[in-house]
Parts: C-alpha cells; structure tokens; sequence
C-alpha cells in the first residue's frame, strides 16, 4: 500500500485510505482529465518527472488548485519501483493570478477608452495624431 501524507484530509476532505484506494482519477476536475491522465501516461512511459497544476474536486465540493510533483524511484539495477511526490494547495496563487488579469484586462479597457478623442504630439517630428 502507498503512504500517502494526512495533510491529504486537510487540503480535500479525503482520508489517506480513501485517497489511496485510487481515488486520484477520480477527484480531477473533469476540464483538467484528459489532459492530466494524457500527462501521467506520458510520464509512465517515458519515467520523466511528473509535473503539473490541475484542478481536483475535494470530497465537499469545493475545487482545489493543486501543483502535483512525482519522480520514479529506481532500486539498483535500474529498474522502476514506484512513484514518490508531493502536492500543494495552490487556489490562492491561482485567484491571485485571475484577479490581476481581470484588473490587467480592466486597465488595458479603460486606456483604451480613455484615448478615444485624444491626440498624440511627436515632439520630434512635430506631427500631431
């Protein structure tokens, strides 16, 4: 059986028997699936480190943005024996991320508007537009 951290039940609900029961592929967000399984076989295949931030829906329904990290630990000779990672609670940074480019997007609007009437003066070439 896989360890998996108590801190699992802190960040979605789950405790670390559910979780380890194979419960990952259930919880992605149905927007991030395809692209997160399409990713964990690549990894699979080819033993480079996992790598990803996806959405998972924790057992209250709430969405939680996750950076997921996994590399494949090897015995001696070489050979793969399983997986070993960590995830991160990371919505806060994400709303954070959305918030500035809801106000990057508000501000480039608002500039936009605020030129309508308005004229530019060269001062090199003298040439007003």
């Amino acid at each position: 059986m896989a360890f998996v951290s108590p801190q699992i039940e802190t960040m979605l609900g789950y405790t670390p028997e559910e979780y380890a029961s194979g419960l990952w592929v259930d919880i992605l967000h149905p927007e991030d699936r395809e692209r997160i399984l399409a990713e964990d076989a690549r990894t699979d295949e080819t033993g480079e480190p996992f790598k990803v931030e996806y959405r998972a829906c924790a057992k209250d329904g709430r969405v939680v943005w996750v950076r997921d990290e996994a590399v494949l630990v090897h015995d001696e000779e070489g050979r793969p024996l399983f997986w070993q990672g960590f995830m991160l609670d990371i919505t806060g940074r994400r709303r954070a991320e959305e918030a500035l480019r809801r106000s990057e997007s508000s501000l480039a609007e608002a500039q936009r508007m605020a030129h309508i009437g308005s004229w530019e003066w060269d001062l090199r070439t003298g040439e007003i537009r």
